[in-house]
């Protein structure tokens, strides 16, 4: 959780604003638009926005994820929102004093910001993508993380290889694979295609090192 605040810290002092938002709300942005970000500064892996001052950091999100959120990121200050996210949103910078609200221009929607803009009336200070710049500078716990998530997934793609047969299809593969990985301690999300495999080809999914890396990290 340390490592969380710290890197909030940095974002914050980076963004010449009051305050960042970060924002991964499936109803009304693409699909996890910024869920690797949010995870990255909270450890919350749900849906939510993500509002970082100078001195504390809330999270709004919905009963969805209240009971998750507060497990899994007890260092945030958690705030109730339901219905018209942009409208909490808005309250909640007035009620912060915040004029000038810097967000990551690559993971918001151009209809996102204008409503944001025109219910808080505030000024939307766009960056790129300051965090994930961030995250591909990794601190030594990840780069432990790293290597832990090969040799997990190493061992568990020994093991899938010499069950694979010709005619099983990716989806069976993938399966299979996500079982090994759990059994291991990791929690992988896959991605899986009804494909069946050829006597002429039969194709490991090496994706495994990017999927049980994913997995440790979390």
């Amino acid at each position: 959780m340390n490592n969380c605040k710290n890197r909030r810290a940095r974002l914050f002092e980076s963004s010449n604003a009051d305050a960042f938002l970060v924002f991964n709300l499936n109803c009304i942005l693409p699909r996890d638009i910024d869920h690797e970000n949010l995870f990255y500064l909270t450890g919350y892996t749900g849906e939510g926005a993500l509002l970082i001052c100078r001195d504390e950091a809330i999270l709004l999100t919905d009963s969805r994820y209240v009971e998750q959120a507060s497990k899994e990121a007890p260092g945030l200050i958690l705030r109730h929102a339901e219905g018209n996210y942009l409208a909490e949103i808005a309250s909640l910078l007035k009620e912060k004093g915040v004029q000038r609200l810097a967000f990551a221009s690559w993971r918001m929607t151009h209809f996102v910001v204008e409503r944001l803009q025109e219910i808080a009336g505030i000024d939307l200070i766009p960056a790129e993508d300051p965090v994930r710049k961030m995250r591909a500078i990794k601190d030594p716990g990840e780069i432990e993380l790293i290597h832990k998530a090969t040799e997990i997934s190493a061992e568990a793609l020994a093991e899938l290889i010499e069950e694979i047969e010709v005619g099983m299809n990716e989806v069976d593969i993938a399966s299979r694979f996500g079982l090994l990985l759990r059994e291991r301690g990791c929690s992988p999300h896959l991605v899986r295609h009804d494909r069946r495999l050829r006597a002429q080809l039969i194709v490991a999914p090496l994706s495994a090192l990017t999927w049980a890396a994913d997995a440790c990290l979390r």
